[in-house]
């Protein structure tokens, strides 16, 4: 037998070799073992898994058959975008499309003034006549009234016209027959410039009149159908007037048991008047039936148009201000009549009247030149508050909407009612009664849209009686408005003591 002569060296390292030969040849035979091995461990598991209900029992838990964390967040996404489509819509709706709606100004033509035979032997009615209007809409003349100022519809359809300077009161009287002209009547006579007027039920459902005249306030009980004003109860005594008074008128409004009397000033701006009692350039308040008078709100040159707006207590009233502003700003024109900046300054106004403020008269006026749109800021007066060393203006509460300067704001009304067209719905109309030559605006009854409690912007509803701009020729100056029960509206001009009627024909 052979004797096996190698060392322990010599024969380690043929094993070693040996070896890493072998663990060679399992690492590259080691990925088709793990494939092997894997598949083996994945049909094992396979048989051993239980599908209920559409999930699959495993080792954590059921799981969906699809994929859980996809499906969730698609979910999620779509909740999302459905969300912000609704959202938009939503804003579209309540406030987009109402804005829009707001500064849409609607198409004009020139219509012909419709005017019964009757009516035609006289200016300005003896040569046809035009106004432009929006288009769906007529204008007649309705009747004749001279020196027609404010309007009072009654609510069986005659209506009470102003007549200051006649010092009376007519009642139109509509005819039964169409196509005829309104009948005339004497309603009250032996007045001190009587302008505005009011029809109040009280609690126990009494009607009366309210009749403004230069000094006092009446009341008279109204029963339908009446056409003669009866014995007068007087309300407010002693109001302040002049001779020589620029604003003589005294304007009128109930609301909230509150009979609230507008007083206007008797100069263009002088603080002396402030220091009367009862302040001019203020607005009082009463009770209906008279006493307890109190002051609520003052700085308000002449408003003699106040009105409330429809379903509210919120009192509004149209203000003339200042006609001869000197130039405010430091520089070689301070304190000096310059006609580039009186003819569009100041705005007239067109505010709501709060229990309590002051709106600057004399001291701080609005001023167009440093104020960006309806955002009217004041400036001190030169005269009466120069530099502001009295008061600051910005002590004072600004106004709500601006008109065109020196156009003469005078009737205010909302055109409220059923019956109103409904794209003109509680909108104001407001009657300019002068023309600014310089930007050819006034001399028109304006459309003011609501919007969110506010006055938004203006358009003219009916314009056409200025026939020379440079001149101010012209053949009419619309004074009030007033809706009747049909929902048109009437407007006087005391000019010619014409009344017109515009309605709506689609």
């Amino acid at each position: 037998m052979g004797v096996n002569t190698k060392t322990d060296d010599e024969e380690s390292a043929p094993l070693d070799d040996q070896k890493e030969e072998k663990n060679d040849a399992s690492s590259e035979g080691k990925p088709d073992d793990d494939a092997k091995k894997d598949e083996n461990q994945t049909e094992n598991e396979n048989e051993n898994a239980v599908v209920v209900g559409g999930l699959e029992e495993s080792k954590d838990g059921y799981q969906p058959l699809f994929t859980r964390k996809p499906y969730v967040l698609r979910c999620l996404i779509g909740i999302l975008v459905i969300f912000v489509i609704v959202v938009l819509a939503a804003l579209i709706v309540l406030i987009i499309i109402p804005g829009l709606m707001a500064y849409y100004t609607p198409p004009m033509y020139l219509a012909i003034v419709k005017v019964a035979q009757s009516l035609q032997s006289t200016p300005p009615f003896d040569v046809p006549r035009n106004l432009t209007i929006p288009k769906g809409f007529e204008i007649e003349a309705y009747g004749r009234v001279p020196s027609a100022r404010f309007l009072l519809p009654l609510p069986n359809g005659d209506v009470l016209v102003s007549q200051p300077r006649e010092g009376q009161i007519s009642l139109l009287k509509r005819p039964a027959r169409e196509n005829m002209p309104v009948i005339k009547l004497d309603f009250a006579t032996g007045l001190h410039f009587p302008q505005d007027m009011l029809l109040y039920t009280d609690e126990r459902g009494d009607k009366y009149i309210y009749v403004a005249e230069s000094t006092r306030i009446t009341r008279h009980f109204y029963e339908d159908g009446d056409v003669r004003l009866s014995s007068s109860q007087n309300v407010v005594s002693n109001l302040p007037y002049a001779i020589d008074d620029e604003n003589p008128y005294k304007g009128i409004a109930i609301g909230n048991g509150t009979l609230y009397v507008s007083i206007g000033s008797s100069s263009d701006s002088n603080p002396i008047e402030l220091t009367k009692d009862p302040k001019r350039g203020a607005v009082y308040g009463y009770r209906a039936v008279g006493g307890q008078r109190r002051l609520i709100a003052e700085g308000i040159r002449s408003a003699e148009g106040l009105a409330f707006f429809p379903g509210t207590n919120d009192l509004w009233a149209v203000v003339k201000q200042r006609i001869n502003i000197k130039y405010p700003f430091k520089g070689s024109k301070y304190g000096i009549l310059d006609p580039e900046f009186v003819d569009y300054n100041p705005p007239e106004e067109f505010s709501r009247v709060i229990e309590g403020e002051n709106y600057g008269w004399p001291y701080c006026n609005p001023n167009f030149k440093i104020s960006k749109g309806n955002d009217i800021k004041y400036v001190a007066d030169v005269e009466t508050n120069p530099d502001e060393t009295d008061v600051k203006c910005s002590s004072f509460r600004k106004i709500d909407f601006p008109l065109p300067p020196h156009t003469v704001p005078l009737g205010l009304t909302f055109w409220a009612g059923e019956n109103a067209p409904k794209d003109y719905r509680n909108g104001a109309l407001v009657a300019l009664y002068e023309v600014n030559s310089k930007t050819g605006e006034g001399n028109s009854v304006i459309f003011i849209p609501w919007d969110y409690g506010k006055p938004v912007y203006y358009f003219d509803l009916v314009k056409g009686w200025v026939l020379d701009l440079e001149t101010k020729e012209r053949w009419g100056r619309p004074v009030d408005t007033a809706v009747l029960q049909d929902g048109s509206i009437l407007i006087s001009d005391d000019m010619y003591g014409a009344i017109y009627r515009l309605y709506k024909t689609d």
